[in-house]
C-alpha cells in the first residue's frame, strides 16, 4: 500500500469514526457505540497512534 492509499484510508476511517462517534454522543444508544468502538478498531490498525476515546 503506498503512503498516499495510507493517509486517504486513515483519513476516510476517522471522517467516519468522528461521524459515528458524535451521533454516539448525542444518542447514547448501545448499538451505535458498538459501531463507534468498531470504527476505533479499523482506525487503530491502520493508524497506532490513534487513541480510541473508550
Amino acid at each position: 500500500m503506498s503512503e498516499t492509499h495510507l493517509q486517504y484510508e486513515v483519513e476516510s476511517k476517522r471522517n467516519e469514526f468522528l461521524d459515528v462517534y458524535s451521533l454516539y454522543l448525542m444518542t447514547r444508544i448501545s448499538l451505535i457505540r458498538d459501531e463507534a468502538r468498531f470504527k476505533a478498531y479499523e482506525l487503530r490498525f491502520l493508524d497506532p497512534k490513534f487513541v480510541t476515546p473508550f
